[in-house]
């Protein structure tokens, strides 16, 4: 079952939790009972989570402008901000 998580953290209060994120969703509900089974487990809520970040125009395009190859890299913060106040 481990093959099919591609990120597991385990978040430490009270309760304890696992949150366990799934990106095929055609698996989640199986994930979900196969939890569900295990001897301790009082409750499992799966959702889907809504990044209004990860939905927006600029940060499409920032992931288009990184795929394409438009980018910048500075060998130190120092370079970085001295390279900006010359432009």
């Amino acid at each position: 079952m481990a093959n099919l998580l591609d990120f597991v953290q385990i978040l430490l209060n009270s309760t304890n939790q696992i949150v366990v994120t799934i990106d095929d969703h055609s698996l989640v509900k199986k994930v979900t009972e196969a939890i569900k089974l295990l001897k301790g487990v009082s409750s499992v809520k799966a959702y889907r989570l809504e990044d209004d970040v990860l939905n927006s125009p600029s940060y499409k395009a920032a992931m288009r402008d990184i795929k394409d190859g438009n980018v910048t890299t500075y060998a130190s913060s120092d370079e970085m901000f001295k390279d900006l106040m010359e432009s």
